[in-house]
């Protein structure tokens, strides 16, 4: 494997520059040997034909418009989120809806932030849904018919293609969510996922929805994490927003599986130029490629 830098020369002007000065960035490959040197080297050989960008800047602007890593989420953060929805149930049996929303507010920052993994399992996708459908019976019980509509509609968005738990919601909130489900708005977007290879597993939310070529249709409409996973490690996630019509991602695995945002590098292979083509479309950039050639060494 051989590891890239990589210089970027934007197109816009984000940085208040002349027109016709070129503006690079540096990003950080894994310094392994002497090449970290090299990669000094390099940034500051470019330096002197333009401006070097802030690479964070550029690690955000990578996450916002292709894809960012997967959250990563620790046990205790998921037993401290159960024990929160537990906690909140409890609380809605004795009317205590103060104590109520406070707990499903703290577990709701988790399964928001996280999503993509907490429903990677079907139990605590379910779970998920239950834990979004207690602040909809809060708001019911508290004579807030409005805001409990708009909030099951985020949860059925939020877990797509789940049923919640049988037994654990009142009867306002399941004839809430059998009205949602009837009714026909035409607020809803269609979202196709292609792959290379195709064949790979489509997550919607972090949860499994079948396999490239993928349509999906009547969707609600907002924003989606999307995942394409060829094997068993997991996707990088694509945040997609439906506003309409039909949405289209089109994810190319091995790209995917080669280019980290954090740090970011491409390794050696036959479609390499190809890779750097796509990011920078996607980038919205140029891109010049330095290839670390050895010990201190670059071309």
């Amino acid at each position: 494997m051989r590891w890239m830098g990589w210089g970027l020369l934007l197109l816009g002007s984000a940085w208040p520059v002349s027109a016709d000065a070129q503006i690079w960035v540096i990003t950080r490959g894994e310094p392994i040997d002497d090449l970290a040197e090299a990669r000094e080297r390099v940034a500051a050989a470019l330096a002197e034909e333009g401006n070097v960008a802030d690479p964070q800047r550029m690690t955000a602007l990578f996450e916002e418009r292709i894809s960012s890593p997967p959250t990563f989420v620790t046990q205790r953060q998921i037993n401290e989120w159960a024990t929160q929805s537990r906690n909140a149930l409890h609380s809605l049996a004795r009317a205590d809806y103060d104590t109520a929303r406070e707990e499903l507010l703290r577990a709701q920052r988790l399964s928001q932030r996280a999503a993509e993994e907490l429903n990677r399992e079907a139990d605590r996708a379910r779970e998920v849904l239950d834990t979004c459908l207690y602040m909809v019976r809060a708001l019911i019980e508290t004579g807030d018919e409005a805001r409990a509509i708009s909030q099951a509609r985020e949860c059925r968005r939020a877990v797509p293609q789940v049923q919640p738990s049988r037994f654990r919601h009142t009867p306002e909130v399941r004839a809430i969510l059998e009205r949602i489900e009837a009714e026909e708005t035409g607020e809803v977007g269609n979202l196709r996922v292609d792959s290379i290879p195709p064949g790979c597993r489509v997550r919607l939310n972090g949860i499994e929805v079948g396999r490239t070529p993928f349509s999906m249709a009547d969707l609600a409409l907002g924003e989606y994490r999307v995942q394409v996973e060829c094997g068993e490690e997991r996707g990088r996630v694509h945040r997609v927003r439906l506003d309409g019509l039909l949405t289209t991602l089109e994810v190319d695995t091995v790209f995917e599986r080669e280019t980290h945002s954090r740090p970011v590098f491409v390794d050696d292979n036959d479609r390499a130029e190809a890779h750097a083509a796509r990011l920078a479309r996607l980038l919205g950039v140029s891109v010049y490629m330095v290839e670390a050639a050895g010990a201190g060494r670059f071309r």
